[in-house]
C-alpha cells in the first residue's frame, strides 16, 4: 500500500481529530486497499472512535470497495454491531 501525500491525506479523510491545537486526519480512502485496510483496524477494535465514527468508516469503506448495490447492503450488515 503506497503511502499518501499531505494533501491528498487531508482530502480523503474519513473524519478530522483535533488534540493539542493538531488535526489529525483520521482513515484516509483515496483506493480500495486503504478502505480495505480502514476496515480491517475498525474491525480489530485497537482503535480509539466513537461507534458514530465507526458506522462513517464502514459506511465509507464499503461504498468504495462494492459501490452502491447489493453487494454494499450485505458489507455494511457484515460489518455493523
Amino acid at each position: 500500500m503506497p503511502r499518501i501525500a499531505r494533501a491528498a491525506r487531508k482530502r480523503t479523510a474519513t473524519f478530522v481529530e483535533e488534540r493539542d491545537h493538531t488535526k489529525f486526519y483520521r482513515f484516509p480512502m483515496p483506493d480500495k486497499a486503504h478502505a480495505r485496510n480502514a476496515l480491517a483496524r475498525v474491525e480489530q477494535g485497537k482503535t480509539n472512535i466513537t461507534p458514530a465514527e465507526r458506522a462513517s468508516v464502514v459506511r465509507r469503506a464499503c461504498r468504495i470497495l462494492y459501490g452502491a448495490g447489493k453487494e454494499y447492503r450485505g458489507c455494511l450488515k457484515r460489518h455493523s454491531s
